[in-house]
């Protein structure tokens, strides 16, 4: 009983000792007057698939690299670390304005290896009515040998947060512990980690598109400028598709009454 009674002074007491921040009434709150603040609503009814009209889809077909660009001071390793970096830019400019996802292969490929791990990957995923206005860009890089350390913790928490690829740019999230290993692996790359670019506007993939109800899918083959042996030193197969959102799959038209 003695312990039990000394024990609810030491509590009672280490409460007593605590600082309780007062609580903030609306009428105190700085900013604008409660009247100026408060939100007038309009509300439009809409059918909902009219506005979701669907998902923008960048998926990779193949990819293979038959040369790989040479480390600084001639080195030269046999096998490489390949990663895709997907890339949304405006419009506009400012806070939020670009987005960069990489896709980062855990292990290394030679030249002239197909790149397995990225086939089937969705490089991007969002509703083409967020879109507007916006361009894509698709990188193929290798690894800088100054971040190599940092491969192999990223393909790792990348691993263990999903098996796809991640929501900025439409793939699963990953631990925050990778973004920073992500935004420092993006933030080293320099022009001797090029391998391969694309750049065009959701505005003329829509346009190639057509609408949803259309099922049309292009079939992109990527090829660099460069050769070797008389074939691209990289390509990058890509399929690009409108995908239905949920409830709004598109509808078989009823046949017509005899």
């Amino acid at each position: 009983m003695r312990a039990f009674v000394g024990m609810s002074v030491l509590f009672a007491s280490g409460c007593a000792n605590k600082t309780i921040s007062p609580v903030i009434h609306a009428s105190e709150m700085r900013g604008f007057t409660a009247e100026e603040a408060h939100a007038v609503v309009r509300a439009d009814v809409l059918d909902v698939c009219s506005v979701r009209s669907g998902q923008l889809v960048v998926e990779v077909v193949d990819a293979i690299v038959r040369e790989w660009p040479q480390e600084p001071g001639g080195a030269l390793e046999h096998k490489k670390q390949p990663l895709l970096l997907t890339e949304l830019h405006g419009p506009g400019t400012g806070t939020g304005t670009s987005e960069v996802v990489p896709l980062v292969a855990p292990e290394g490929y030679a030249k002239g290896e197909s790149l397995r791990f990225f086939v089937g990957r969705r490089l991007l995923v969002r509703p083409m009515r967020t879109l507007d206005g916006r361009v894509l860009t698709v990188r193929l890089a290798k690894n800088n040998r100054t971040a190599e350390p940092l491969w192999e913790p990223y393909a790792r928490l990348v691993g263990q947060a999903a098996a796809g690829a991640a929501p900025a740019v439409g793939l699963p999230s990953v631990p925050s512990a990778a973004l920073e290993v992500m935004f420092e692996i993006v933030r080293r790359l320099t022009p001797d980690d090029r391998v391969l670019e694309w750049t065009t506007t959701i505005s003329a993939l829509s346009a190639q598109l057509g609408p949803r109800e259309s099922h049309k899918t292009l079939r992109l083959r990527l090829e660099t400028p460069r050769s070797v042996g008389g074939v691209a030193s990289a390509e990058l197969g890509l399929l690009v598709y409108l995908e239905p959102e949920p409830d709004c799959s598109v509808r078989e038209s009823p046949a017509p009454t005899p």
